[in-house]
């Protein structure tokens, strides 16, 4: 599922946070945080399990730019989203 900021209310209904201030701390990192964390590690998914190219998860995670994708998921993770594949024997 795509997390953005501007549809949070509508997939948490009334359980949503009623603040950014509230949300950080019940969870200790903010709501921007979260959404990337969460973001990052279903692109991990997608690229191990799912078998997806690095542009299609890229895309399938929010991210219109492969490049700045990559950057983020190298900044969260520590390596190269195209290094996450395991090569074909």
């Amino acid at each position: 599922m795509l997390l953005r900021l501007r549809n949070w209310r509508g997939n948490w209904g009334s359980a949503c946070p009623s603040s950014s201030g509230d949300f950080l701390l019940i969870h200790a990192i903010n709501v921007y945080e979260y959404i990337v964390n969460k973001r990052m590690e279903e692109a991990r998914r997608l690229l191990s399990e799912e078998e997806l190219s690095v542009k299609e998860a890229a895309y399938f995670v929010g991210y219109r730019s492969q490049s700045h994708f990559a950057q983020a998921f190298k900044r969260h993770f520590g390596s190269n989203p195209s290094g996450r594949k395991e090569p074909e024997a």
